[in-house]
């Protein structure tokens, strides 16, 4: 597994931007325990 985005540069911006902290970790956990095959899966 790769990771694109570390989930502490996620905490780093969030800790700027508050608003995004939901929003982001929604992400995060939603891309993390995705099913992905390739590339494509993720659109």
């Amino acid at each position: 597994m790769k990771r694109i985005i570390a989930k502490s540069t996620l905490r780093e911006f969030w800790g700027k931007h508050a608003d995004s902290e939901q929003y982001l970790k929604t992400w995060y956990y939603t891309a993390k325990n995705g099913t992905w095959f390739s590339p494509n899966d993720v659109m």
